[in-house]
């Protein structure tokens, strides 16, 4: 579901009166593939997973599109951005993991349901925390950087590397689908950069706005 982040903000930016060239567009549809097709053997299906998993899209892709404007706006760097947004989430997390955790089999305060030791749940959840720091202060160093649209599709590499990762520390094999759907994927990033960074990628607003200002 989340491989479709990037078509979302393609057709976002389109309805905001955006056009690129068709190679831009094309370049989208083995980006998506590929992720999907990296992730296919991992793939689990319940409502309350698809809903989640939607809404993470939906939030995710407007992220993307908004965080730009929102840093330029209100005069802030990439870091204290990320610490503005990760305060209104930890704000919003408290009372999803009291219901959660009121729920749970034994009125267990075990964050997430996770078995074991407690120094080993709190090496997980500090590993958790760490990884998770130094993925969006990166994104808000990038976002600032490059436009909505580029910026999700490179996202797609990172989502590769996690995949990777997660092969490599939990030895899974990954099947001949899997490693297509990566090579594919990286293709499709490749393919996309070298075709949004020909001159002709330039959005329609911004082209009208340099007719204007040459005709004054």
């Amino acid at each position: 579901v989340k491989s479709a982040i990037p078509a979302l903000t393609v057709v976002a930016c389109v309805l905001r009166g955006e056009r690129f060239p068709l190679a831009v567009y094309l370049t989208l549809l083995p980006t998506i593939v590929g992720v999907a097709l990296a992730s296919l053997s991992d793939s689990e299906f319940s409502m309350a997973g698809l809903l989640a998993a939607v809404g993470s899209t939906c939030a995710q892709t407007a992220l993307n599109l908004t965080s730009k404007q929102a840093l330029s706006r209100l005069g802030l760097n990439g870091s204290e951005g990320q610490c503005l947004l990760t305060c209104n989430c930890a704000l919003a997390a408290v009372p999803l993991c009291l219901v959660a955790n009121r729920g749970s089999p034994g009125g267990s305060t075990t964050p997430g349901g996770l078995t074991g030791s407690p120094s080993r749940t709190t090496v997980l959840f500090a590993a958790a925390g760490m990884a998770y720091h130094a993925e969006y202060s990166l994104n808000f160093a990038f976002v600032r950087l490059v436009s909505p649209l580029a910026f999700s599709v490179t996202d797609v590499a990172r989502r590769l590397a996690i995949i990777l990762t997660g092969a490599a520390l939990f030895r899974k094999q990954l099947s001949r689908t899997n490693g297509m759907g990566v090579g594919l994927a990286l293709g499709g990033v490749l393919c996309f950069l070298l075709a949004a960074s020909t001159p002709h990628h330039t959005p329609v607003k911004s082209r009208r706005k340099k007719l204007a200002g040459a005709s004054r």
